[in-house]
């Protein structure tokens, strides 16, 4: 285990269970960034914080945790946060992208919450931490609920690549 959920929120008070997941590393000029999607629980079983969490190292192994981004619509209430982030360095633009995904509450009766996923989110930052959304109320990409292929959603979210000024987005 490189870390847990402790050191995954440094500057929260009262963390006693928590989840770390869906990591996106990025290797740039000779250090590594990650973003990951972390729940924070306290002794009652209440989330006190959550969404993307941020964290650097410079040799894979040790990290330095920023803790959640409030730029990325992270809250408290399990199902709305910005979850399973994908990120990568533009350097025809010089920006950070990233895209995350939000469940869609009209899913969540198929009883897999976290996997009813039904948009995507896209955001840009000059630093990797302070993240503005192309449009909070457009999503980036959403799925076809007439197709049969995508009648219960998107399962999880994307990885992009970006290549020769062209963005390819795969998903499941």
């Amino acid at each position: 285990m490189v870390f847990d959920f402790k050191e995954a929120f440094p500057k929260t008070q009262g963390v006693t269970n928590g989840l770390v997941t869906d990591p996106s590393v990025l290797l740039l000029n000779g250090k590594f960034n990650l973003w990951f999607y972390c729940a924070a629980q306290n002794s009652w079983g209440k989330y006190i914080d959550g969404g993307i969490c941020h964290a650097t190292s410079t040799d894979g192994i040790k990290w330095e945790h920023s803790g959640s981004l409030p730029s990325l619509l992270n809250d408290k209430a399990v199902g709305v946060i910005a979850q399973q982030p994908t990120v990568i360095y533009n350097a025809d633009k010089q920006i950070f992208e990233m895209w995350v995904v939000i469940d869609d509450p009209k899913y969540i009766s198929y009883g897999i919450a976290g996997l009813a996923v039904g948009v995507y989110y896209h955001a840009n930052s000059a630093n990797g931490l302070d993240w503005v959304y192309t449009n909070k109320s457009d999503y980036d990409f959403t799925w076809n609920r007439e197709s049969a292929s995508e009648n219960k959603g998107l399962g999880n979210g994307p990885v992009v690549i970006y290549s020769n000024k062209t963005y390819y987005m795969f998903y499941s």
